[in-house]
C-alpha cells in the first residue's frame, strides 16, 4: 500500500499540499492527514479522490503517536505542522 502523510494539513501550504498530492502521485492508495482542526480535515477528505485517514489533535502531546503495522510504510512524508518546535521534536512513529 502506498501512503502519503501530511502534517499541518488543515490550512495553508499543508492543506494545499494534501490537495495536490493525489493529482501528482496517482499511484497512492491512501492520504493520511494530521492537524488539530478536525472539521477542516473532514472538509479536505471530501475534496480528494482517494481514501483519507484523519489523525486529529496535537501529535506532540505525550501518548499521541501514529501507529503503523509492521508491513505498512509511509512513502511520502510532508511535515508542515508543529511550527515553533525544534526539529528534534518530530512525530514519533511506532510499529505494532
Amino acid at each position: 500500500m502506498k501512503i502519503a502523510l501530511v502534517t499541518g494539513a488543515s490550512s495553508g501550504i499543508g492543506r494545499e499540499f494534501a490537495l495536490q498530492i493525489p493529482r501528482l502521485y496517482r499511484n497512492l492508495d491512501e492520504l493520511w492527514v494530521a492537524a488539530r482542526r478536525t472539521e477542516r480535515l473532514k472538509e479536505l477528505q471530501g475534496q480528494v479522490d482517494i481514501p483519507v485517514r484523519i489523525f486529529d489533535g496535537d501529535l506532540l502531546m505525550q501518548g499521541r503517536h501514529i501507529r503503523l503495522k509492521e508491513d505498512t510504510y509511509v512513502d511520502l512524508f510532508f511535515e508542515n505542522g508543529m511550527q515553533g518546535y525544534k526539529r528534534t521534536d518530530l512525530i514519533a512513529v511506532r510499529y505494532e
